[in-house]
């Protein structure tokens, strides 16, 4: 007989990730590592750490923050406040697969990362904010540009719940870096755009078992 190909089932209409277990244990460790870090910063360093690694904007010496400001924190409050949509949000980017999150992550860090260091104020930016707005945004528009009823519903609940959080991409509040939050969203933007391109029928290659 002939060989039959069975693609891999697209990930275009996913809302939950496909191994959940794994996810959540992927997001728990990360939050984890987190408050980790923070511990480590206000024992050993008494609070330093968000000076060395966030974001100076247009200063050379703070451009190393765009790698390491996301798992930084001012403080235990400013981490306990971005603890519970960084775990939620987190968990719900899965749904197209760990790889697909790790991909749609990098772009969100470093858009919001480089933005902010163009486009920031004056000061250390530092949190996991920017990182937060960028799996919103794509949670939010992912579904409009995939064409996907699911994940258009799933983007309404968020909304109605999260949408509060969109105001934070304006410089409303004194202190909060407005930039990373908006920077954050226009990489999740990009991202959701880039993983329907990806998800296309014509642009997918086959995949999965092979028989005769």
């Amino acid at each position: 007989m002939d060989p039959v190909t069975v693609p891999a089932r697209p990930t275009v209409n996913r809302v939950l990730p496909p191994r959940p277990k794994q996810a959540a244990v992927v997001v728990l460790a990360w939050t984890a590592l987190l408050y980790l870090i923070e511990l480590v910063d206000v024992v050993g360093f008494d609070g330093r750490l968000d000076r060395w690694g966030g974001i100076q904007p247009l200063e050379v010496s703070g451009l190393d923050g765009v790698l390491f400001a996301p798992l930084l924190h001012a403080g235990w409050d400013h981490l306990a406040a971005n603890t519970l949509p960084f775990l939620v949000l987190g968990f719900l980017a899965m749904s197209g697969g760990l790889g697909q999150f790790v991909a749609v992550t990098a772009v969100v860090w470093l858009v919001g990362g480089l933005g902010t260091w163009v486009g920031g104020g004056s000061g250390y930016h530092v949190g996991a904010s920017g990182l937060i707005f960028g799996w919103l945004a794509f949670l939010l528009v992912r579904g409009f540009f995939a064409r996907s009823v699911a994940q258009i519903l799933l983007a309404v609940a968020l909304f109605l719940y999260y949408g509060y959080m969109l105001w934070g991409v304006l410089p409303t509040t004194s202190g909060v870096s407005w930039q990373g939050h908006l920077f954050g969203a226009v990489g999740g933007v990009l991202a959701a755009w880039l993983v329907a391109r990806a998800d296309r029928p014509g642009r997918r290659r086959p995949s999965g078992s092979v028989r005769a």
